[in-house]
């Protein structure tokens, strides 16, 4: 459901740990008389509905409001954007070009990825070189 292995998903939960600081909103929550919201289930809700899961099963699943729902993955999105770990760096310097080219010429399966020095979302943009003029 999060088109991830367990491992991949406890690796990602460790990287934006620190920013899913709950402690907060624990203790808000604990004086209204409401359950916490764990990093794992913020982590859960987040990634089953960016792959595509329906607010509805996710948020009965996760046994929470709907409000709580969008609140948790909102919360999520924010901490996976703060990760310096989880950043977007493209290659800059000719040798990182090059570098980046032959990785991703490496895992590419019959040469598709030949020449390529970015992908984003696994979305391949194919583009003419402009001239020298």
């Amino acid at each position: 459901m999060y088109r991830m292995s367990p491992l991949s998903f406890n690796r990602l939960l460790a990287m934006i740990l620190p920013w899913l600081d709950m402690n907060k909103k624990q203790s808000s929550n604990a004086s209204k008389g409401r359950r916490s919201i764990t990093a794992e289930i913020i982590l859960h809700c987040t990634l089953h509905f960016l792959a595509g899961g329906s607010v509805h099963d996710i948020q009965v699943m996760a046994g929470m409001s709907r409000t709580s729902f969008y609140r948790c993955v909102h919360h999520g999105i924010d901490a996976i954007n703060a990760c310096p770990g989880l950043s977007i760096r493209f290659p800059l310097t000719i040798s990182e070009l090059a570098n980046s080219a032959k990785d991703l010429s490496s895992i590419s399966s019959h040469g598709i990825m030949n020449g390529c020095v970015a992908a984003l979302d696994g979305w391949c943009c194919h583009i003419w070189v402009p001239s020298a003029n």
